[in-house]
Parts: C-alpha cells; structure tokens; sequence
C-alpha cells in the first residue's frame, strides 16, 4: 500500500509483514532541508504504522551533500529509528565507495535491538527482511519470486 510519495520519496507498506519500502527515486539533487524532512516522513510513518523491518532504496539517488552535512542527517536518522518499532534494516547498496564507508561506520552506532544489513538488490533485501521472523511459507515464497522476476507491480511499483 502506497502510504506516501514526494518528488524525493516513496513509501510503500507491506502490512502482512510490517515492511516499509523507502525509495528515494529522484535523480535531481534535493536539497539539504528535503533530505531532512523525506527522512522525518520516513520516521513518522514508521512509528505511526509500527514498522517492524525497513527496506532502504536510495541506489539511485543523487546525493551531493558535503561529507559533514551527510553525516550529521544520516546520525539524526539513525537516532530517530531508536524511537520506532524497528528491528531490521535492509539497505541496498550504492556504487558510491565514500558513501558506502560513512554509512559503514555510522550503522556501528546502531542499538543491537536493530540489525543493519546491506544488500544488492531488493529481492534479497526482501527476502531477509521476511524469513527471519517468519516461518517460510508457500505466501513468503511467491512474494520473493515475484520480487525476483520483477519487482512486484502490487508492492514495489511507483504507477500505483
């Protein structure tokens, strides 16, 4: 279900598995205040839907922010997902190498109640997010396959 979207984010809720898609799909570079408030959204809809497991996308997304100005946002974030529901974190992976290592040494500050795992793709992303916590079921396994084969039009798509 298709909670919010914003020129910077997309939010899409899998209310089976308590699973928010965060997709940063811009290819335009926002603007430091748009960065900071698509974070707030992300953190507000998680609290209010009790968001167990977040799958971050922003692959795609152009971030030029000084180094500084990334590291403070991203430590506010990291932050403000202690005071949510949320247990696991799957994050896919950008070519970005700085990028990469800041977020690295900032998931160190996490609280152990939240896992962070990075990944290639969100059909692994998934996958993880929705077998640790469930028994594999024949429901879980179609869901991944769909993933796999496209990303699903019912849970994944923007043309919602």
């Amino acid at each position: 279900m298709l909670l919010y979207r914003s020129q910077n984010i997309d939010l899409i809720y899998d209310v089976a598995y308590a699973t928010l898609l965060v997709e940063w799909p811009s290819k335009q570079e926002p603007s430091l205040l748009e960065v900071r408030q698509g974070l707030q959204v992300l953190v507000n809809y998680a609290r209010n839907y009790s968001v167990n497991n977040l799958l971050l996308d922003s692959s795609d997304f152009i971030f030029n922010l000084e180094q500084v100005n990334y590291q403070i946002i991203l430590s506010q974030f990291l932050r403000a997902l202690q005071s949510t529901y949320i247990k696991r974190v799957a994050r896919i992976k950008t070519s970005d190498p700085e990028r990469e290592q800041l977020i690295l040494k900032l998931s160190e500050t996490l609280e152990p109640e939240i896992t962070l795992q990075n990944f290639k793709d969100k059909a692994g992303a998934f996958e993880w997010l929705n077998t640790e916590n469930h028994a594999a079921t024949e429901a879980s396994y179609l869901l991944a396959a769909a993933v796999n084969e496209v990303v699903s039009p019912v849970l994944w798509s923007r043309n919602l």
